[in-house]
């Protein structure tokens, strides 16, 4: 398991991204709108009466610091911070884990070695680590292969760890000369990563990270030339850049809002973003446009995309 030590080890372009997550993770997991909002909560119980663990830290401005990557000096921190929201809210969680010591910073860090990756995939839970890696009879450390479904399966999770073993995969299937089809683990890490985007806890260092992920796979230094990393570029080397990719995901989903053809919430935001065919991608700005300047009925390739969405929420 990883600890303090190993986040204070990271270079300075992962630590900050770790202690930037670090902030938005509690402010996604306390509902809050920005850190004063996140204090507040921390600060006060239910009754309104003020938290003892509080006297001494002024925590408006410890997140609004690390919001900005500002490294975090002491694991007290991080474990004070963990003992409010069990204690305020009621929240059990591994926060360490789950921010600044997931191994997803470590293995942007990580030379890729046989030895550097089962380290990381060990750190993985065992609901992840049990489907890639197990020990023999006699102590050795064996990779298993994926079944198809499973990183199907993975991609649909939407979660650091997930995200963090598809990009091991990726790695592999990109710079394997031998792999000349289309990487697809790619495309399931990527739309992927791009769901994640848009929302909170991953959103504000979204970019930052894109871009992070993309030298850490070192994609010139491949033979594979069935890879290419642009977001948008599943079947199509004219695509658009990282923002660009994440303006039109925003603009389909104000028109989906608008329009009434999704709720205003995360899950069915998820539901619709994992439902869309990106070879269709103009088809779907097309048929959204239509409808929500015609205020026509829902298209052919909409009531597909409906459906699929039935499957996600059901």
């Amino acid at each position: 398991m990883l600890n303090f030590h190993d986040y204070k080890r990271l270079s300075p372009p992962s630590k900050s991204l770790a202690t930037r997550y670090f902030a938005s993770f509690i402010q996604n997991i306390t509902e809050s709108k920005n850190p004063y909002q996140v204090t507040k909560k921390l600060l006060y119980a239910e009754d309104g009466s003020k938290s003892a663990l509080t006297k001494k830290h002024n925590l408006n401005k410890l997140f609004y610091k690390k919001r900005d990557g500002e490294v975090i000096g002491r694991e007290g921190v991080v474990r004070n911070i963990e003992q409010k929201l069990q204690k305020q809210l009621h929240i059990e969680i591994d926060l360490m884990y789950s921010t600044i010591c997931h191994p997803i910073w470590q293995l942007l860090d990580t030379p890729y070695t046989e030895a550097n990756i089962n380290s990381i995939l060990l750190s993985l839970p065992p609901a992840i680590s049990s489907k890639c890696i197990a020990r023999t009879t006699r102590g050795n450390i064996k990779r298993k292969h994926p079944y198809g479904k499973t990183v199907h399966a993975l991609s649909e999770q939407d979660s650091l760890d997930a995200l963090t073993y598809l990009l091991i995969l990726t790695f592999e299937k990109v710079h394997d000369p031998e792999y000349a089809s289309l990487c697809t683990e790619l495309i399931s890490t990527t739309k992927m990563f791009m769901r994640m985007a848009m929302t909170l806890p991953l959103s504000p260092i979204a970019a930052d990270l894109y871009y992070r992920i993309a030298n850490w796979l070192n994609a010139d230094e491949s033979d594979n030339e069935s890879f290419y990393l642009v977001p948008m570029g599943f079947y199509s080397k004219q695509a658009v850049d990282f923002d660009g990719a994440i303006q039109c995901y925003h603009y389909w989903l104000k028109l989906a809002l608008e329009i009434g053809l999704i709720e205003d919430t995360y899950h069915h935001k998820m539901a619709f973003l994992k439902s869309i065919d990106h070879s269709l991608a103009g088809k779907l700005t097309e048929d959204l446009q239509d409808m929500h300047d015609y205020q026509i009925g829902t298209t052919l390739y909409l009531e597909k995309i409906l459906k699929r969405m039935s499957y996600y929420l059901a």
